[in-house]
């Protein structure tokens, strides 16, 4: 081959004359005398004319050889890629002998990224051991600088679960272990707990020197965490220290008891009531208790679990004095109102804070089942009025808001024998009043038909229901009241003179 013969400054003014840098590494392909004649002309060139690419790659991929190389012949060695150095980006592929090779060159072995990470909390984010054992060893690495985010390398090895690099930073015995990221104050052991990371957890709890006890921003704390991600191993570490305050509230006001009971751990839930001191009956917010927030979700494991303690208030009230049965009815959690019906203890009258009561709540929801359910129970108040409106169980099951007037859930309440159809709401209006003011017929005719209603009723406006029908012009049911009052006037009127020949 002719370019065999040719002397290498000849060679090189022949490569000096291609325009792409890609005829001038085919051309040092050809055979080994072109390559080490061409080789370090070729690197040149990319320094040159392509801003160092080849240093570029070898950083990302861990070629020692090429970065080599491309240094020797001049690269820039303050190239970055998305903010991220040289240094960085090797260190995040782990690429150990391109690190050390970088830092010959007086690269500044804590310098940052444009997020503010360094090589050590790079290699300790991607779980590059070898490479966090070089820096450590090197004593020059500052193990507690944090980025933009407040995280240092001890928290990114913890987040990802990487117990080697983890056990590396604690043996260095330079790390900060409640050191809190900026934006949730996160400690290392909150974001290992969080991710549910055993063995890095119990490496921390072993070192002996962190708050277990640390706060998120939210009040979080790891034994929160654990509870509300159902972490069991994770609970019973932490438990196990001894030193965690298992009533400690976040801003939510909750415990880690209610997270678990509001999540529908079971074995979490049984975990912190075999502590003995854990407060069952501790309130958030919103005034629930573990036993309500469990109800509310339908959690009937865990409601089972509390109800067995013996030291719940069945008859808990949050701020808007709703119970654990209320909420249960509210949320259609049939499984778990028979539970709390089953107990001796649960107040079946008590309303929310407008006057509600479980049974009209259940009429309302047109929850049938529930309805029985409520209605075996020996002391329900099917008169209870609600404040609003002053609406009874019996006026729920009426009420016009509803589409369906649905008279099976009247028969329900008649069938006790205890209900008052002639019990008034707020403006003096019973059910028959309402009946007559919409003009149905056929209610009427279920009420009449009771026998047990007041045709005369008079309401806060002095009206009766018939006087209410005529005014709505609904001639059928003014019919029938008409009708129902001669009755009810010749019955007194028959009652009367019984009473004259009897005296």
């Amino acid at each position: 081959m002719i370019l065999d013969h040719l002397p290498t400054e000849l060679l090189r003014l022949i490569a000096h004359f291609l325009d792409k840098e890609s005829y001038i590494n085919t051309l040092c392909r050809v055979n080994n005398r072109l390559y080490h004649a061409l080789n370090p002309f070729l690197y040149r060139y990319n320094c040159q004319r392509s801003n160092s690419s080849a240093l570029l790659w070898a950083a990302k991929v861990g070629s020692e050889a090429t970065a080599r190389l491309s240094i020797r012949e001049g690269a820039n060695l303050d190239l970055s890629e998305d903010g991220r150095t040289l240094l960085l980006l090797a260190a995040q592929g782990g690429h150990t002998a391109v690190v050390v090779l970088l830092l010959e060159t007086e690269n500044f072995i804590d310098s940052k990224d444009t997020y503010g990470r360094t090589a050590l909390s790079q290699a300790a984010l991607y779980g590059h051991e070898r490479l966090v054992k070089w820096l450590l060893h090197t004593g020059k690495v500052n193990v507690n600088s944090k980025d933009d985010h407040g995280q240092t390398p001890l928290f990114y090895a913890a987040e990802g679960g990487h117990e080697a690099i983890v056990k590396l930073l604690i043996m260095d015995g330079s790390s900060n272990f409640d050191i809190k990221d900026r934006f949730y104050g996160q400690t290392p052991l909150s974001i290992a707990t969080a991710n549910g990371h055993k063995s890095t957890v119990k490496l921390l709890l072993e070192t002996g020197k962190v708050d277990v006890n640390s706060k998120c921003n939210n009040g979080s704390t790891p034994i929160s965490i654990a509870a509300t991600k159902g972490h069991e191993a994770l609970v019973k570490l932490l438990l196990q220290t001894e030193k965690v305050d298992v009533d400690i509230k976040d801003h939510d006001g909750r415990t880690p008891l209610s997270h678990a009971a509001n999540n529908g751990h079971e074995i979490v839930v049984r975990l912190l009531l075999e502590i003995g001191n854990v407060d069952a009956n501790s309130k958030d917010n919103d005034g629930r208790t573990p036993l309500c927030v469990a109800a509310i979700e339908g959690h009937k494991a865990v409601v089972k679990l509390l109800l067995e303690t013996g030291k719940v208030d069945i008859n808990a009230r949050d701020v808007i004095d709703r119970t654990p049965l209320f909420w249960a009815i509210c949320r259609k959690h049939e499984a778990i109102v028979k539970l709390l019906l089953g107990t001796k203890d649960v107040d079946v009258n008590l309303t929310d804070n407008e006057g509600v009561s479980p049974l009209s709540q259940a009429i309302n929801n047109r929850q049938k089942t529930l309805v029985k359910l409520l209605l075996a129970t020996e002391n329900v108040d099917v008169n209870s009025r609600d404040c609003i409106y002053g609406n009874t169980p019996f006026s729920y099951a009426l009420s016009p808001a509803l589409s369906q007037r649905d008279e099976e859930y009247m028969e329900l309440l008649l069938e006790t024998g205890n209900v008052d159809l002639n019990c008034k709401d707020n403006d003096g209006y019973t059910p028959l009043s309402h009946a007559a003011i919409l003009g149905n017929v056929e209610m009427v005719q279920f009420l009449l038909e009771t026998g047990q209603v007041d045709v005369n009723s008079v309401d806060n406006l002095g009206f009766t229901p018939m006087r209410w029908a005529a005014y709505q012009g609904h001639k059928e049911v003014k019919k029938l009241l008409a009708d129902a009052t001669f009755a009810s006037q010749r019955s007194s009127m028959a009652l009367h003179g019984d009473n004259q020949l009897t005296s």
